[in-house]
């Protein structure tokens, strides 16, 4: 079955609604973990999302799912049609003229900064909680059994033992648990044609520390210390002391460090883009060793 052929037959699944399909092409924005495409009707136009190879193991969909019921009606994510629970497979509405977060844009990266700021705020309180550490463990578990030798290379080797050593710093007090997007990339933040910006794909939302999603829009966005203390502000909406930068250049590695472990593991998976994963493995243990540099020239970080 092609993914054409898969998508049209989850859209039957999901019951779209306007009747029969009269158009469906590849979303060209389109992420690195699912394959999404625009689904025409009648009634109207829709994103359709399949899920990529071997998501599933590292999220949980009815997870997903209950964080979309939530926060859909908040007005935080796109408008939510269909969700099976069992494939991942997503329906929801497409928005003609949006498009994902530039985060080479000053005006962006506020926008997508106050939508963080309305996520943490909004007092849902979602399924699970999670930090990256713990996916960090469990990521680079599932790619060593997956093929991948990781432990060989010592850059990775020598980051992941610094930041065992920290772990603590992950372990967020249960009154401080915000709700997190946890994944939280420019392409998963959609401005929509009149700029309002919405979330989209909530794989791995859950309860959690704020500064793992910061630390994820840096990393994705490969931003410099200076380009992510200014992220910081914005998002604080005054200037970050050095130990909020400090704890930021923290999460930076472990997340870094992290995603390097499931590109690992999807370079592994094999087919034509096994070359563009272990570029993205490489080039996020380099981001983590830097940020690790970085959170070394702030001061001791306290508990």
């Amino acid at each position: 079955m092609t993914q054409r052929e898969q998508a049209a037959m989850i859209c039957r699944m999901l019951g779209i609604p306007g009747g029969p399909i009269l158009d469906m092409r590849r979303n060209p924005n389109s992420g690195m973990n699912n394959d999404t495409w625009i689904v025409r009707t009648a009634a109207g136009a829709y994103l359709c999302r399949v899920p990529g190879e071997g998501t599933g193991l590292f999220c949980n969909r009815m997870q997903e799912k209950r964080a979309y019921e939530q926060l859909s009606p908040m007005g935080l994510t796109d408008g939510l049609i269909g969700y099976d629970a069992r494939t991942g497979a997503k329906l929801t509405v497409f928005y003609p003229g949006s498009r994902t977060c530039d985060p080479r844009s000053r005006e962006d990266c506020r926008r997508a900064m106050r939508l963080l700021r309305r996520l943490h705020g909004c007092g849902a309180r979602l399924m699970g909680v999670d930090n990256p550490h713990s996916r960090l463990v469990r990521y680079a578990r599932i790619a060593e059994e997956a093929g991948a030798e990781l432990a060989k290379d010592g850059r990775f080797r020598r980051a992941a033992a610094r930041l065992w050593t920290l772990r603590g710093h992950f372990e967020t007090p249960e009154a401080a648990l915000r709700p997190v997007h946890a994944d939280f990339l420019p392409d998963n933040v959609l401005i929509r044609p009149d700029g309002r910006a919405v979330l989209i794909d909530l794989e791995f939302a859950s309860m959690g520390n704020p500064m793992g999603d910061l630390a994820d829009f840096c990393h994705d966005a490969s931003l410099s210390q200076d380009e992510c203390a200014a992220l910081l502000a914005d998002y604080l909406e005054r200037r970050p002391e050095q130990e909020e930068c400090r704890e930021l250049f923290l999460y930076c590695a472990c997340v870094a460090l992290m995603w390097s472990a499931w590109a690992a593991f999807k370079a592994c998976a094999g087919g034509k883009d096994g070359a563009f994963f272990a570029g993205y493995r490489d080039r996020s243990i380099d981001y983590a060793c830097a940020a690790l540099d970085w959170m070394d020239g702030c001061p001791i970080l306290r508990r």
